[in-house]
């Protein structure tokens, strides 16, 4: 297997294989978390008692007004404690924060819930370790290869 190689040109202790699937399953996950929301979003509302059926499409605004937040706090904090931390920090929180958009028993707090879900890895910061990890000729075949896959 071929093992991608940082700028300069150590060898990484994970295949290229491994890295893409990695980077594919960062990118997949945010259009999932909303995706797999959308054609439940009556019954949410419906189960949660919200009044009207335009604020029910709150639930969208605030997963992407999150997502935007989170842009402006990836790259410092990932500069500051390295990337492989924040990961496993941002993955432990998007856990917490969907098993609370599981359990919620009021919109209020599933709209709280759905902001905090956006704290896992951004598209940012996917793009940020694949610049990091691999040589520019492995980008250009890797990057193309986790878009495509996730659909990015």
């Amino acid at each position: 297997m071929t093992q991608p190689q940082n700028a300069t040109g150590t060898s990484m202790p994970i295949s290229l294989t491994e890295l893409v699937a990695l980077l594919v399953a960062m990118t997949a996950v945010v259009a999932l978390a909303i995706d797999m929301m959308l054609p439940a979003l009556d019954d949410i509302a419906g189960d949660l008692g919200v009044r009207s059926e335009n604020d029910q499409q709150f639930v969208i605004g605030v997963y992407l007004t999150g997502f935007g937040f989170a842009q402006l706090f990836y790259g410092p904090l990932s500069d500051r404690f390295g990337r492989k931390i924040v990961i496993q920090f941002a993955l432990a929180f998007f856990i917490v924060t969907s098993l609370v958009c599981t359990l919620t028993p009021t919109f209020d707090m599933l709209l709280v819930a759905r902001f905090g879900l956006t704290r896992l890895v951004s598209r940012l910061e996917e793009i940020v370790v694949d610049d990091d990890l691999a040589k520019p000729e492995v980008r250009v075949t890797q990057g193309a290869s986790t878009r495509a896959c996730a659909g990015g």
